[in-house]
């Protein structure tokens, strides 16, 4: 894990997901790293253990777009539900 002073929790979903940052900057932090998104930017991913942060005093706006994908059997996926299908 990272060691940004304020970083949430790092979850794991089963969904594909595609991010498109709209305004402002949010940073994805992962197991060994970090990736910093700006305005207009767009990430697709999936199974990543993750956690979205806005370490900035600027406020970000975030699009989150999550499609429904066959589990892949990693780890302890957070699925929204009992059974996701």
């Amino acid at each position: 894990m990272n060691d940004h002073p304020n970083t949430p929790p790092i979850r794991r979903t089963e969904t594909i997901d595609y991010v498109i940052i709209v305004e402002g900057e949010i940073e994805m932090d992962m197991d060994n790293s970090t990736v910093k998104l700006k305005a207009g930017d767009v990430m697709v991913q999936r199974g990543t253990n993750h956690a979205w942060a806005n370490r900035s005093n600027a406020r970000a706006r975030v699009a989150f777009v999550l499609i429904d994908a066959v589990p892949l059997g990693l780890g302890h996926p957070i699925t929204g539900a009992t059974n996701a299908r």
